[in-house]
């Protein structure tokens, strides 16, 4: 027989939760807070370079568009704020807070977060969720995971401060050396754990 336990929450983020919920209390999100490989993507399709407001444009009509369906978007603060005044007038916001890419002559794919902008910073913007993705592969060293678990407690700490929800979003990778490469064209050695897949909440 099952227990019922009970979870305590601070009405900050019981209403940033809610606030990027539907009427069911589900949470479906849509994502657009890609930078750095919609920027290549736009580019290939138009066989030129884009630019910031070819970004920001192209935010703007996916959020016109998919909030009517969705119940909250996931923007990013460098090219997405002009996009949440076009969103549905039910749709909560999602911010995030890590820079996009990683640094490639770094070992672990550490995340870093963005240099202007802080938790106060983005509630201030909009956002009813803080969300930060970050790589993670439990063979990395200990060096390693504990840096991403120091990086993830002082975000935390942050939300916590201001009382409101905070969304990690976790890609899954593990070394070359330890997987097995499929000649399916579709195979990747990256899962990635994404908005409508399920994220991990924290503080």
């Amino acid at each position: 027989m099952g227990t019922n336990t009970k979870v305590r929450i601070s009405s900050g983020k019981f209403s940033g939760i809610n606030a990027v919920a539907d009427e069911t209390g589900i949470i479906a999100a849509a994502a657009m807070d890609q930078r750095g490989s919609l920027k290549k993507a736009i580019a290939k399709a138009r066989g030129g370079d884009a630019t910031s407001k070819d970004l920001s444009d192209f935010k703007i009509q996916v959020t016109e568009v998919l909030t009517r369906y969705a119940s909250a978007i996931l923007l990013d603060p460098e090219y997405g704020l002009e996009a949440l005044k076009h969103r549905a007038p039910n749709a909560g916001v999602f911010l995030a807070y890590e820079k996009t890419g990683y640094d490639t002559n770094t070992e672990g794919r550490l995340p870093d977060l963005l240099d202007e902008w802080s938790v106060r910073r983005l509630v201030a913007a909009g956002a009813n969720v803080i969300k930060v993705l970050m790589y993670y592969n439990s063979q990395d060293t200990a060096h390693i995971n504990t840096t991403k678990y120091a990086f993830i407690e002082r975000i935390g700490a942050e939300c916590r401060a201001y009382d409101v929800p905070f969304f990690l979003e976790v890609l899954v990778r593990r070394r070359a050396s330890s997987l097995r490469v499929s000649n399916h064209p579709g195979s990747k050695s990256t899962c990635r754990s994404s908005l409508n897949q399920g994220m991990v909440s924290m503080y």
